[in-house]
């Protein structure tokens, strides 16, 4: 059970608790997909867009990725069955003394190096294009405007079609539970989106290879839709809320890419009020 931490600015009180905020979702579907969506592609389309050197990397990394699991695993499977004296690298027994299993030990490590592959692989698929924003206000309030091309700026190395340009904003809410009992007992931390909105938000049907993405932009960033739908951040020890936005550009084939928007303020009086 998570203990809950009341946070208090003047006249706001606020009850943090995991399963809270439910009323200022203005969307109708989670948070998490608002602010965290399921990137959606093909391997080979991002492939086909790097350059011919890039294309080389991500091949080589992706056999050497493949030859290291197998051969880990077939290390793990020839420890797991043998007697301790004869194992090749994974232990049947830990640093205190309790048993483990070579095969499970094996596994862990290769998703691990895989996990870190995949990870390189995807940040050299963004390549395919540029994608950034300008300077704004430090501080934002309710009434602030940013026109859209003033703000997102972007260019692809391939011609894109159907894609989304979207700026979102929520709340993320931080804190830590104990677990367990006696010597099992241990703090868990948790961070998970529990608000969101858009706002703003289009799509553009063809961007030139080299064209500016500015120059398809149109209309207006709307804050005030950020003060109406979220709440303030209010941050104690790690413990509490924080306010979150960021830039989002969504293809149904490449891998998508985002800003996260970290250097400007949202004063606790903007959101009284619209509240």
């Amino acid at each position: 059970e998570v203990d809950d931490h009341i946070f208090v600015d003047s006249t706001f009180n606020l009850r943090i608790k995991r399963d809270m905020y439910a009323d200022k979702n203005v969307e109708n579907f989670p948070s998490k997909v608002l602010l965290d969506p399921k990137d959606h592609f093909r391997f080979m389309t991002n492939l086909f867009t790097l350059a011919p050197k890039q294309q080389m990397i991500v091949l080589v990394l992706l056999f050497c990725a493949l030859l290291f699991v197998a051969i880990n695993t077939f290390i793990g499977i020839h420890d797991q069955f043998v007697v301790e004296s004869l194992t090749w690298i994974y232990s049947h027994y830990d640093s205190d003394g309790e048993s483990q299993s070579p095969i499970i030990m094996s596994l862990c490590f290769s998703g691990a190096f895989g996990g870190l592959v995949w990870t390189f692989i995807l940040k050299v698929f963004k390549k395919y294009m540029s994608f950034y924003i300008r300077p704004v206000p430090k501080k934002l309030t309710a009434e602030t405007l940013i026109p859209s091309h003033e703000f997102i700026e972007g260019y692809s190395r391939t011609d894109l079609r159907d894609i989304r340009i979207r700026v979102v904003a929520g709340n993320y809410e931080s804190g830590s539970y104990e677990e367990g009992s006696g010597s099992d007992q241990r703090t868990v931390h948790f961070k998970r989106a529990v608000n969101g909105v858009t706002l703003f938000e289009q799509k553009v049907k063809h961007l030139p290879a080299g064209e500016p993405l500015s120059s398809v932009l149109e209309g207006d960033i709307v804050f005030k839709l950020l003060f109406e739908n979220l709440h303030p951040q209010i941050i104690s020890s790690g413990i509490g809320l924080e306010v979150h936005w960021e830039v989002q550009l969504i293809h149904n084939q490449l891998v998508d890419q985002e800003v996260v928007c970290d250097f400007c303020l949202f004063p606790v009086e903007e959101f009284k009020k619209v509240a």
